[in-house]
C-alpha cells in the first residue's frame, strides 16, 4: 500500500505541475480562440479560481481517500 505521506515533495511537485499544464492548455484554446497572449492567460486564471484554495481541497482529498482505504482494508482483514 502506498502511503499518502511517504513522498508529499513529489506529490505536490504532480500537483503543480497538474495545475501549470491544465493552465496552459486553458490559455492556448483562449488564444485559438482570437484572445492575446496576456488577456488568454488572465481569463484562464480567472477561470479557474485561486491556485490555493485548490492544492488545499486536493490535499484534503488525499487524506480522506487515504483513510477510506485503509478503512476497507481493515474491514476485508
Amino acid at each position: 500500500m502506498r502511503f499518502p505521506f511517504r513522498r508529499p515533495r513529489r506529490r505536490d511537485a504532480e500537483l503543480d505541475e497538474e495545475i501549470r499544464s491544465h493552465l496552459d492548455m486553458a490559455t492556448r484554446e483562449r488564444m485559438a480562440r482570437g484572445q492575446s497572449p496576456d488577456a488568454a492567460a488572465h481569463a484562464a486564471r480567472r477561470e479557474f479560481g485561486n491556485v490555493g484554495q485548490v492544492k488545499e481541497l486536493t490535499r484534503q482529498m488525499w487524506a480522506g481517500a487515504w483513510l477510506e482505504r485503509l478503512l476497507a482494508e481493515m474491514r476485508q482483514a
